[in-house]
Parts: C-alpha cells; sequence; structure tokens
C-alpha cells in the first residue's frame, strides 16, 4: 500500500504558502585567531558559509526531496541580499 502512495506522489501539485526564512550557516576556522580592539575578546573567523530554505521553506525543499512533481511556493520575499540568499536555495 505505501508503495503505491510514494508512486503517486509524481503527480501532484502541492502549494505551500506560509513563512519563509533563510537559514545561514556559518563555518569558523579556530585556527585563525584575533582579538577585538574594542573587548579583547577572541574574533572567530568566518571562512565560508552556505544558506538553505528555512521556516516553509524547508517544508517545500522537503516536499521536493521526496519526489512530489510541482511544489510552488507562495510567500513575501525581500529585495535585499538575504531576500537574493534565499531565492538561490529555494531554487537550487
Amino acid at each position: 500500500m505505501a508503495h503505491g502512495l510514494l508512486d503517486s506522489f509524481g503527480d501532484l501539485t502541492v502549494v505551500v504558502y506560509g513563512d519563509f526564512a533563510v537559514d545561514r550557516y556559518l563555518r569558523v576556522d579556530p585556527s585563525i585567531e584575533d582579538r577585538s580592539v574594542e573587548t579583547g575578546l577572541p574574533i572567530r573567523q568566518v571562512v565560508s558559509s552556505r544558506a538553505t530554505p528555512g521556516g516553509a521553506g524547508t517544508v517545500t525543499s522537503n516536499l521536493a526531496a521526496i519526489g512530489v512533481g510541482r511544489v510552488v511556493a507562495v510567500g513575501a520575499i525581500g529585495d535585499d541580499g538575504e531576500g537574493l540568499g534565499l531565492r538561490r536555495a529555494m531554487e537550487e
């Protein structure tokens, strides 16, 4: 029974309406050491970052990953750098 259900996912269109966000993951290199001039505290040096869809974007990505035929995202997106990052992450 479950196998037949999974086979039908490719025929579905699902609309996801919600709060889309961008989750940004930063990788730091602890071997690059520096100190803040103002506080003297250690500064973490970011060497790379990646953006992934968050919030309703996670749901949208999961639907695409399980083979839903057409996934339509409905929501607002900013016209700034984070909005661009979200748009790119959603297209991937």
